[in-house]
């Protein structure tokens, strides 16, 4: 299948699906940290969605749509104001919706926890699943919006389950880390999808 990991300049979807023989690409505005450059294109996801994929997984940006982000939409911050952060999540909804709605037969939209709000404008997810449950010792609500794609399914539970990511401190990487696949999740996808 022709494969589309949308938001991910980490690659990690990408190599999960190439490994099982399928034509993957990752997209993302940033350069690729994941070593294949010939992999990656750096475009605006919507200046590809249309070009005849077969399966697209995106990772919209969720700064705005989490539970955890709703608690910071109403307080003005040192970067922005609360009636920025309100204009900005709109903006990654609608970024959502398109995703959500391209022209490609399986879909799905991967994103944590959302809060009420986008729930309504966007629609319940159809599966949410943790890390641990692919054998990742990692605790993180990942909801899943599907498109003609069968839930997820376990793999191999992990005894460990620490939120690591979530602890991580302050800096100027932590977005970077905090928003990177966990292989074997992708891998999990690659298998049950691909």
């Amino acid at each position: 299948m022709k494969v589309l990991i949308g938001f991910e300049e980490s690659q990690v979807g990408c190599q999960a699906f190439r490994d099982k023989g399928h034509e993957a690409f990752s997209c993302d505005l940033q350069d690729c940290s994941g070593g294949k450059p010939e992999w990656h294109i750096k475009k605006d996801i919507r200046d590809v969605m249309y070009d005849g994929w077969d399966l697209a997984i995106f990772h919209p940006y969720c700064t705005y749509n989490t539970n955890a982000a709703n608690r910071w939409l109403y307080e003005d911050c040192a970067t922005t104001t609360a009636a920025e952060r309100h204009v900005l999540r709109d903006e990654g909804l609608d970024l959502f919706q398109e995703c959500l709605n391209a022209p490609i037969d399986k879909i799905c939209c991967e994103n944590p926890f959302p809060h009420p709000y986008v729930i309504s404008v966007i629609g319940p997810f159809q599966d949410m699943v943790q890390p641990w449950m692919f054998g990742e010792p990692e605790t993180k609500g990942l909801c899943l919006w599907l498109k003609n794609l069968p839930p997820l399914m376990s793999t191999i539970i992990s005894a460990e389950r620490q939120p690591k990511k979530h602890l991580l401190p302050p800096g100027p990487e932590r977005a970077k880390e905090r928003s990177k696949s966990f292989p074997l999740v992708m891998a999990a996808m690659a298998d049950q999808w691909g």
